[in-house]
C-alpha cells in the first residue's frame, strides 16, 4: 500500500514492526509496515531519525511534496542509474531532427486522447455541442503532420489545448463548480484547484516511473531544456494528462467530489482537510484500477502503465525502437 500522511504537524514514528502517525491531537494511527511500500507526505510532517534509516533499509521511498501535492523531494536508498541510457538521452538532446520527431509523437498522442475523451461525452444532453471543438483539435492534429519546427510543434500543441480547455465548462454539470479558462497558479477556481492537485499527482508517480528505468528527467523534447526544470518529466505528463481530466470530470459530475471539499483564502481555493483525504483515497483507487496498455493489450494499473511507457521511451532512446508511440487509453481513432 501507499501511505499519505496529510495532516499538519504529525510525526512519524516506528515501533515494533509499525508504523505510527502521532498526530497534532494526541491521536495515533498505527501500520504495519509489511504492508507499507511507499510514503508519500503533503505539508508539514517530521520523521524520527531512526525511522528514516528504517525506510531506507527496506527500501520503501519516502516523497516529499507541499501541502497542494507539488513535488518537493524523495527519500529513496538509490535511483536506478542507467549510464547507457542518460548517455544517448545526452546525444539525442543535441539531435535536432529526434527533439522534432519525438516532440511530434508527445503532441500527437495528448490531442488523440483529448480527442476521444470529447468524443466520448458528445453524447446525450452534450450531443453536437462539442462537434466543432473536436473539428478543430482534429484539424490542429492533421496540421501537426506538416510542422518541421520545434516552435510550430509547441504552437500547435497549445493552442489545441486552449481549446480544448474551453470544452471543460461544458463537461461540468453541477453549478457549484465554475469553469471559465485554465488558471495554472494561483487557481481561482475549484476545478482549476482540483485539476492542479491532480496534475502534481501525476507528475509525482511519472517521475518515480522514469526514475526506476533510469531515465534523466532533465532531457526533454518539447519544452525548453533548462537548467532546473525536468523537462522530461513534462513531456512525458502530456499524454496523460486527459485520463485526470476525466477523472475529475467523473467525481465533480457524481457528487464524490462537492463544494463544501474546498475552500476560498484570498483569490485562491483549496482542499479542505477531509476534502484532500477523500481525493487522494479516489485518486489512490483511480491508480489501481486496471487499464488495457494499447502496445500489448494487457490489464494494467496505472502505476504499471507509467512505467511501460517509460520503458519505451527508454528502449526509443537506445534504438531498440525507431518509432516512439504515445500512451492511448481508448486507442479507437488511427492517424498516420
Amino acid at each position: 500500500m501507499v501511505l499519505y500522511v496529510t495532516e499538519q504537524g504529525s510525526t512519524i514514528s516506528t515501533k515494533d514492526n509499525q508504523v505510527i502517525i502521532n498526530r497534532s491531537n494526541g491521536n495515533k494511527d498505527k501500520i504495519p509496515i509489511s504492508k507499507i511500500e511507499k510514503v508519500n507526505i503533503l505539508g508539514n510532517t517530521s520523521i524520527t531519525t531512526p525511522t528514516l534509516g528504517y525506510f531506507l533499509d527496506k527500501n520503501i521511498e519516502v516523497v516529499f511534496m507541499n501541502i497542494n501535492g507539488k513535488y518537493k523531494g524523495k527519500l529513496s536508498s538509490g535511483d536506478t542509474k542507467n549510464i547507457v541510457l542518460r548517455l544517448e538521452q545526452y546525444k539525442n538532446s543535441l539531435n535536432m531532427n529526434f527533439k522534432l520527431k519525438i516532440s511530434k509523437d508527445f503532441v500527437k498522442s495528448k490531442l488523440i486522447n483529448y480527442i476521444e475523451l470529447l468524443n466520448r461525452r458528445n453524447i446525450g444532453e452534450l450531443k453536437g455541442k462539442l462537434t466543432e471543438d473536436i473539428k478543430i483539435i482534429t484539424n490542429s492534429l492533421e496540421n501537426l503532420k506538416l510542422k518541421d519546427d520545434l516552435n510550430q510543434v509547441r504552437g500547435i500543441e497549445g493552442y489545441a489545448t486552449k481549446v480544448y480547455f474551453n470544452c471543460m465548462k461544458k463537461l461540468i454539470k453541477k453549478e457549484d463548480f465554475i469553469f471559465t479558462k485554465r488558471v495554472f497558479y494561483p487557481p481561482t477556481d475549484r476545478i482549476n484547484s482540483i485539476l492542479s492537485f491532480g496534475y502534481s499527482l501525476l507528475y509525482n508517480e511519472v517521475f518515480i516511473a522514469m526514475n526506476n528505468v533510469g531515465l534523466d528527467p532533465y532531457f526533454g523534447n518539447l519544452h525548453n531544456v533548462t537548467a532546473s526544470k525536468k523537462t522530461l518529466l513534462f513531456d512525458m505528463v502530456e499524454e496523460f494528462r486527459s485520463i485526470i481530466d476525466e477523472f475529475i470530470i467523473t467525481l465533480i459530475n457524481r457528487n464524490e467530489i462537492i463544494k463544501d471539499d474546498l475552500y476560498q483564502n484570498k483569490n485562491t481555493f483549496y482542499f479542505t482537510k477531509e476534502g484532500m483525504k477523500k481525493f487522494i483515497r479516489k485518486f489512490e483507487f483511480f491508480l489501481l484500477s486496471k487499464h488495457k496498455y494499447y502496445r500489448d493489450n494487457e490489464e494494467n494499473n496505472l502505476r504499471t502503465i507509467f512505467l511501460k511507457q517509460s520503458r519505451h521511451y527508454a528502449k526509443v532512446v537506445v534504438g531498440e525502437y525507431d518509432n516512439y508511440i504515445g500512451y492511448r487509453k481508448y486507442n479507437k481513432i488511427k492517424i498516420t
